[in-house]
């Protein structure tokens, strides 16, 4: 990970209440199926700690800095293993000798809406040639493949990427490249999970921390993180820091309005200090406290890809809960409807944001009488496909629904 601070400006700040989830069986299972020996077996080989097969011969990584020979080696590595999880794997060109390393598992819900776990695997070392970035990063890049091993043998909703950035030692280019396409191409883009540097615990105090910004979901997916540890009892110190630093690979979405988080070990207490030196080697990781680490990274990416983090609305036009409010149909393609149940007359203002945090329609603004309301978004029609946001003020209180826009 660079060590240097970038702050940017939100355009806007979208307010969201906190998740109340309860356990799901799959994510369950998938979290206790993340396997600290599968993981280690990726850092070891990224780090040049084993050998590993290539062709009928093997090889050995000796370091990962960018443009380097053995860099490239180390993409291979990663695309012919994601490859052996039968997803959709390749190289794509980031730059001069730059190759992110990239695989698709398609939803079958929504198959144009994306949930990115990604990390970045190149390495750096002041030391010149000796980089062999155990922790920075072959444990973010252990995570993914951990995440695709179990994920691809499960059904997700959502479109998952699963992403090794190039070259963020040397300025965040492959993702910077990647972030940039989405952007133009207009990919919808739900959330990224950034995994960079989890495996080292000076103190042993099971501090890590979630790294965020008030850019679309962003903050309400790290709530979703925090949530998930105590949920699941994983055992981590988990805070939120917002606004978290920008000095990894998150940096390249939340600067272009995509939603982001970043998991990353303790930088204020129990940093690793052997960073960026020929020392960051696999025997000085912390793994009971990487373990976790990596179970919390693939429970969130899982919950998200899985559609079972209750982001998606359902509506009982029964329900009467205080100033209740509930967005239907909801996957939409002609038109939705916002339900409000209030318990008194008063002031309701709805808009609706797309995932970058642009207005897109002023729905209403007014007093309505106490009881059972409804809004029509007849103006979805002229919606593209993707994620959208309906914020709805209630006498100075906001809630947030998300709307899925199929075509």
């Amino acid at each position: 990970m660079k060590h240097f601070l970038l702050y940017f400006t939100a355009l806007v700040l979208l307010p969201f209440q906190l998740l109340s989830i309860e356990k799901n069986a799959m994510v369950e299972d998938i979290i206790n199926n993340v396997n600290i020996d599968s993981l280690s077996h990726t850092i070891k080989i990224l780090s040049g700690a084993e050998p590993y097969r290539a062709g009928d011969t093997t090889a050995i990584i000796k370091t990962r800095l960018f443009d380097s020979d053995d860099n490239l080696e180390a993409a291979n590595f990663l695309m012919n293993k994601l490859s052996s999880y039968g997803l959709d794997a390749g190289l794509y060109e980031c730059g001069i000798k730059c190759e992110n390393v990239i695989a698709v598992q398609r939803g079958s819900e929504f198959p144009d809406i994306y949930v990115i776990i990604g990390a970045h695997f190149d390495s750096y070392s002041i030391q010149g040639g000796n980089a062999p970035g155990a922790d920075d990063n072959a444990t973010g890049s252990a995570v993914v493949m951990e995440a695709a091993r179990l994920l691809s043998e499960q059904q997700t909703s959502y479109t998952v990427i699963y992403a090794l950035w190039d070259a963020e030692e040397s300025g965040m280019i492959g993702s910077g490249y990647y972030a940039r396409q989405a952007k133009l191409n207009g990919d919808s883009v739900l959330v990224v999970i950034n995994c960079d540097m989890l495996g080292w615990d000076g103190n042993n105090g099971n501090k890590m921390d979630i790294h965020t910004k008030n850019v679309g979901v962003s903050v309400r997916a790290a709530d979703l993180c925090k949530e998930l540890n105590e949920l699941y009892e994983i055992g981590l110190n988990a805070r939120i820091v917002n606004p978290g630093i920008s000095s990894s690979d998150h940096e390249s979405f939340l600067s272009r309005g995509i939603s982001a988080i970043f998991l990353t070990e303790d930088h204020d207490v129990s940093h690793s200090d052997v960073n960026h030196t020929g020392s960051d080697l696999f025997e000085n990781l912390t793994l009971d406290y990487y373990l976790k680490n990596a179970k919390l990274a693939i429970a969130t990416i899982s919950q998200f890809a899985t559609g079972a983090d209750s982001f998606i609305s359902s509506v009982e036009d029964g329900d009467t809960a205080e100033n209740s409010i509930n967005v239907y149909p909801n996957p939409a393609s002609e038109y939705s409807t916002i339900k409000l149940y209030l318990n008194e007359s008063n002031y309701v203002d709805i808009e609706v944001y797309d995932s970058y945090g642009k207005l897109i329609s002023n729905v209403y603004s007014g007093y309505p009488d106490a009881g059972h309301q409804s809004f029509n978004l007849s103006g979805i029609n002229s919606f593209g496909s993707g994620v959208y946001y309906c914020t709805v003020l209630i006498g100075g209180m906001v809630q947030t629904k998300k709307l899925v826009v199929l075509r």
